[in-house]
This record gives C-alpha cells, sequence and structure tokens, in this order.
C-alpha cells in the first residue's frame, strides 16, 4: 500500500493537509463497519493522523474519536480490540502532553477537556 501511495501522491503531508477533514471523515464512518480488517485499518489510521497535528486541525473530530474508539474497543474480534486500545493510548498521550505542557498550551488542554470530561463521565 506505501507502495501504491508513494507512487500516487507525491507530497504526502501536503496532501494530507488538503484532504483531511474528508479523511477523517470517512474513517470516522468505517471504524464500525462490518469488515474486521477496516475497522482495524481506521483505528491504526486515526491514531496515525491525529498525531502531530496541531489541535485545531481535529478539534471538532475529538469527541466522535472517543466515542468511536470506545465502541470499537468491545469488538468481537481481538485484534480490531488491540488496535482501538493503542488509539486510545494515543489519545490519552496527546490529552495528557497537552495538561503537562507550559502555560503556552493551556488554550489546548482546555479545549480537549471541553471535549472529553463530558464524554468520560
Amino acid at each position: 500500500m506505501n507502495d501504491i501511495w508513494n507512487a500516487l501522491v507525491k507530497d504526502s503531508t501536503a496532501t494530507i493537509d488538503k484532504y483531511f477533514d474528508d479523511i477523517m471523515e470517512d474513517l470516522l464512518t468505517s471504524i464500525l463497519g462490518k469488515e474486521w480488517r477496516v475497522r482495524q485499518a481506521c483505528c491504526a489510521a486515526v491514531a496515525d493522523l491525529v498525531q502531530g497535528r496541531p489541535l485545531d486541525r481535529y478539534e471538532q473530530y475529538l469527541e466522535r474519536i472517543w466515542t468511536q474508539c470506545f465502541r470499537v474497543l468491545d469488538d468481537i474480534k481481538e485484534s480490531v480490540r488491540a488496535a482501538a486500545a493503542s488509539l486510545a493510548r494515543v489519545l490519552t498521550g496527546v490529552l495528557t502532553r497537552a495538561l503537562e505542557a507550559d502555560h503556552s498550551a493551556t488554550k489546548n488542554a482546555s479545549a480537549m477537556l471541553k471535549h472529553v470530561l463530558p464524554f468520560l463521565l
């Protein structure tokens, strides 16, 4: 798949940034699909997509990401549950780093908590 992607897309970062919203919508829809391979791949893709991106880019999806992640954590297939657990660890790490960051990132931390706390409660 990587070879196909590299052959079709010359600048991955620019392409992902341009179509970020479409990619995220498709992943969040497909993460609850019928095929276990698709569910597992969507968990890994969302984790990759969120890591290293500013919160502003995916803040609108944060509550849906957490909700879908917890739904997939209860999947019948163990490898899908493992991928969902990995996604949950990524989300937890992003939240933890935002909370531990300097005062310059308090806006990001409060924005994340605004979405995560009601969900967790």
